[in-house]
């Protein structure tokens, strides 16, 4: 995709605040999108006077509605999550929350944008470790595994939203 497809587009960039997702801000501003950079704290990041940042939980499933239906995006990078192994012992619910029920939150909520294309990221610690190494990330591969798994179940191809939400909602 060039810049010309990207200028004057509604872009929304979650985990805009890490690493990766200050990069993406970034390169789409620059190739003339409109970036919405969605953000769990106010103040983590400044991104520019002109900036669009939104503060959302995503774990929060009227915050998440409510953030899609004022930025009504063209496209869709998922960036957010929890990827601390030491994380994923001491507080495996949250984990499991942000990696799984953040994700069903969104992609449910973009329903309402039908022609919405959307991006989500891994990691490679998704893959289930040999027998006997790294232990501690089992549940971190079950929370990515979990959600991707759900969306096979319901007949999703890809993570386009146009071919993947046709059931009712979570």
């Amino acid at each position: 995709m060039d810049g010309a497809e990207l200028r004057g587009k509604n872009v929304l960039i979650t985990g805009a605040s890490g690493f990766t997702g200050r990069h993406a801000v970034s390169y789409f501003r620059e190739a003339g999108a409109v970036v919405a950079a969605v953000v769990r704290r106010p103040d983590v990041y400044s991104f520019g006077k002109d900036a669009q940042v939104h503060v959302c939980d995503l774990n929060d499933k009227q915050q998440v509605r409510h953030l899609i239906g004022e930025v009504q995006p063209d496209y869709v990078l998922h960036l957010a999550g929890k990827n601390s192994v030491p994380d994923s012992w001491s507080d495996p619910l949250l984990v499991l929350e942000t990696n799984v029920m953040a994700v069903l939150y969104l992609l449910d909520a973009l329903r309402s944008c039908p022609t919405a294309r959307t991006v989500i990221v891994g990691s490679r610690l998704k893959y289930t470790p040999e027998p006997g190494r790294i232990p501690g990330l089992r549940i971190h591969t079950a929370s990515v595994k979990r959600w991707k798994r759900w969306c096979r179940c319901r007949g999703c191809r890809s993570l386009d939203n146009r071919s993947c939400w046709r059931s009712q909602a979570i």
